[in-house]
């Protein structure tokens, strides 16, 4: 209610289609002055069978939400993100795992919409994004896990990290591993 991501950015490279949406006005009034705060809801029209990347001008919410209302299709979503966090799926308030490893990319694989609603992949690092298959009447739910996915596929809460030691026994175990110098 009280920090503003919008103008959102929401586009789609193969048809060229390209929307930016404002968050609704905000009604809250403090006798002659306005409260500045507003929920930041984004109603956008798209067509289903297609994909569709989000990007804020701000950071966006650590807890975000997505609604698909349509009489048939699916949609896959990409919502760029800004940091290196990690990010879990929820649809219609159960946690969905996200999609299998694959070693030749390196990452999560895509995803083929086969599974319906929920299906999803992170790719961290350098791209830094979510992906996730969206249908009628579902509710997807992204919310930050308290960890954060590197390369070597380690997965440990932040708080174990900085106890074991942090960066400089994190980098003196991959150097060992890999047979090289820590430097």
């Amino acid at each position: 209610m009280d920090r503003s991501v919008a103008p959102m950015f929401i586009s789609n490279a193969a048809s060229g289609y390209l929307n930016k949406v404002n968050s609704y006005m905000d009604h809250v009034w403090d006798g002659f002055y306005t409260g500045q705060k507003r929920k930041s809801e984004f109603p956008v029209l798209v067509q289903t069978g297609d994909f569709y990347q989000i990007e804020f001008t701000g950071s966006p919410f650590k807890n975000m939400q997505y609604m698909l209302k349509a009489s048939t299709g699916q949609i896959k979503v990409r919502q760029l993100y800004w940091d290196a966090g990690s990010y879990d799926v929820f649809m219609n308030g159960r946690k969905v795992e996200p999609t299998a490893w694959n070693k030749k990319l390196g990452q999560h694989s895509e995803l083929s919409g086969r599974a319906g609603c929920g299906e999803n992949r992170f790719v961290g690092g350098v791209d830094n994004y979510i992906e996730f298959i969206l249908t009628n009447g579902c509710t997807i739910e992204i919310k930050p896990r308290n960890s954060f996915q590197a390369n070597v596929r380690m997965d440990w809460t932040v708080d174990q990290f900085y106890e074991e030691g942090g960066n400089t026994r994190f980098e003196d175990r991959v150097a060992g591993v890999l047979g090289v110098h820590a430097s």
